[in-house]
């Protein structure tokens, strides 16, 4: 009757181990697979955050160089370029550069 006991509690023992085992790797599996999405998502959004980061660049390169194309094309339908308007046209110019 003992032994029968002493066999039973070491198998018990042995399926506890198992199953513990078990329940930990699929806890990391699981676990893996959440940060692996996790940062799949975080490139995804990085990514587009550069995309749209350089369109904005863009349309403000574009913006910029009509404001430029005005103002020069305003004096000098005139007949005259000043140098004021030569001072704004390097402002704008400089904020394009610092782009």
């Amino acid at each position: 009757m003992l032994i029968k006991i002493i066999i039973g509690a070491v198998v018990i023992l042995a399926v506890a181990v198992v199953m513990f085992w078990l329940g930990t790797s699929h806890r990391k599996r699981t676990a893996e697979k959440e940060i692996g999405s996790a940062e799949d998502e975080a490139k995804r959004i990085i990514n587009e955050s550069i995309k749209s980061a350089e369109s904005k660049k863009r349309e403000m390169l574009v913006e910029a160089g009509e404001e430029i194309q005005k103002l020069l094309y305003s004096d000098n339908a005139a007949g005259r370029i000043t140098d004021d308007t030569e001072e704004k046209a390097v402002k704008i110019a400089d904020k394009i550069c610092g782009l």
